[in-house]
């Protein structure tokens, strides 16, 4: 059976003809206005005059029939008005990752932006919203606080954005998801008060109202440190944000430790009910059956592509984060949930980019989490693990706990604790280099000469660092070891390597290999 037609084009603008039971798949950087009627977009309800920013994303939007009007559009075919009508115009911000649409039958393109029926677009994973999700939102608008349990790529994540969006009322997210986390960067855990439609995950770095850096991607990493990071952010969403809504993204280790981990979160945080996300045998052995104070079960979401690796979509969460303020051709490419960049644009552009030097009689490296452990014994350790680094910047305090003070030539260190979860972290930034009494970060926001850096056992991509066959700032990633394991955890060895190598460099009079930075 032939498709009714749903697309209408001028030289300024799309309109989407969306009908009862013809949901339309959405993939790029959009716009959209209701122009007649009223649609819904991942829980929110568009209605009519109405705008919302949906920015790239993979899986893609899904933009459903909500009710009919009978508002005039001007300068349309008669055919297009009889249902709901969106007007879609491409938006310039990329937030995540520029997203290629494969060819689909039925396909629209406009402007970097496709559009297809879902039932033609399965290969773009359209974002799929159970029954049960309809019948968890109504259950939301009689409570006040609300937890997504369940395995990874269970669909929480998702979950939780629809919630947010299908509320009435003004929601907070207390995102503990610090591998995946809906916005930012990985290793942190946060509470945001949302503004608006949350219609996918971003990059960029919102408006938090608080966040705390855990230096890693699980909570298996300092467990107690974790649960205790979680319990400040709720107490601060009870003194502060008691009016609004409270949804709580929690990680997607239900397991063994982590359902240990799981269920001290419960008992700290006392959400009105749990959200069980996926296959709920989890949920119903101990210790989470003797917590979970009231269960919504929400199904499963069910998709033959589930994309990339969690390891590979953090690398290309990584990337597009630090590209935000960058001149990158065409941005970071998303090739189903993992970073495409085989020339290492994403890398040269970091390291052409202007930085900012500190100096390092004003710096202090912190150790979080179980990076205590290894923290360094000396001014000239601290200089080797701060090289290369991941850092979140913090701004200073009075008082800090030092445990090495700095000098001209080397970092003062200090180990992070409760006084360290209290800093307001602005972002991460990258260690491209450290020189003769300085350090020179790169991050998408304002770094500042006292800046605290913290430092946890995240540690970057390779890709943010090798630049390609063609260049050869970075030697030390040698073909055999970047092809040998694109994941971070790798990242530790070479940088101990190159570090090794430096040394050895230094004793033989030449300059050593792991000290990088902006070319010149």
């Amino acid at each position: 059976m032939a498709t009714e037609p749903f697309a209408w084009a001028s030289d300024e603008r799309l309109l989407l003809r969306v009908a009862p039971d013809a949901p339309l798949a959405l993939r790029g950087a959009v716009t959209l206005r209701c122009l007649r009627g009223a649609a819904a977009c991942h829980g929110h309800v568009l209605r009519h005059n109405q705008t919302v920013l949906a920015h790239a994303t993979s899986p893609a939007l899904v933009l459903r029939y909500e009710r009919a009007g009978d508002e005039t559009v001007e300068d349309a075919p008669a055919w297009l008005c009889d249902h709901v009508v969106v007007e879609v115009t491409a938006a310039t911000n990329q937030q995540l990752a520029v997203t290629e649409a494969p060819n689909v039958a039925n396909i629209v393109r406009f402007e970097g932006v496709a559009v297809a029926p879902v039932t033609h677009a399965a290969i773009w994973r359209p974002l799929a919203e159970p029954q049960p999700w309809r019948e968890a939102a109504l259950r939301f608008a009689s409570i006040t606080s609300v937890m997504a349990l369940g395995a990874q790529n269970a669909g929480k994540s998702t979950l939780c954005r629809y919630l947010a969006n299908a509320s009435t009322q003004k929601v907070a997210l207390l995102d503990l998801d610090c591998g995946q986390p809906l916005s930012g960067p990985p290793g942190f855990v946060s509470l945001r008060l949302l503004d608006g439609p949350f219609l996918a995950e971003t990059a960029a770095d919102s408006n938090f109202e608080r966040r705390i850096y855990l230096g890693a991607t699980t909570p298996s990493d300092a467990p107690d440190a974790y649960v205790a990071a979680a319990a400040l952010l709720k107490a601060h969403w009870a003194a502060h944000l008691r009016d609004t809504k409270l949804v709580v993204n929690a990680c997607g280790w239900v397991t063994g430790l982590g359902a240990e981990i799981t269920a001290g979160l419960i008992s700290t945080i006392t959400p009105d009910a749990c959200c069980i996300c996926g296959d709920d045998a989890f949920s119903r052995r101990p210790p989470l059956c003797n917590v979970i104070p009231s269960r919504i079960d929400c199904g499963s979401i069910i998709c033959e592509n589930r994309g990339a690796p969690a390891a590979a979509r953090r690398v290309l969460r990584l990337a597009a984060y630090f590209s935000q303020k960058l001149n990158v051709d065409t941005g970071p490419r998303d090739a189903n949930g993992a970073l495409a960049d085989a020339t290492g644009r994403v890398a040269d552009a970091i390291c052409r980019a202007r930085g900012t030097r500190l100096a390092l009689s004003s710096t202090v490296l912190v150790m979080v989490g179980s990076a205590r452990d290894d923290a360094p014994r000396c001014g000239e350790e601290a200089v080797e693990v701060l090289r290369g680094a991941l850092v979140a910047v913090a701004s200073s305090i009075d008082d800090v706990p030092l445990l090495i003070r700095a000098t001209a030539a080397t970092p003062g260190v200090a180990l992070g604790g409760a006084w360290s979860d209290a800093l307001h972290c602005r972002g991460l930034a990258l260690v491209r280099d450290v020189g003769r009494g300085f350090v020179d970060v790169y991050a998408p926001f304002e770094v500042c000469e006292g800046d605290l850096l913290l430092r946890g056992v995240l540690a970057p991509p390779v890709e943010l660092l090798y630049r390609g066959p063609d260049h050869v700032r970075f030697d030390f990633l040698s073909s055999e070891s970047v092809g040998a394991d694109h994941a971070m955890r790798g990242r530790g060895g070479i940088m101990r390597k190159a570090a090794k190598r430096g040394r050895d460099d230094d004793d033989d009079g030449r300059a050593s290999p792991g000290h990088y930075g902006p070319a010149s």
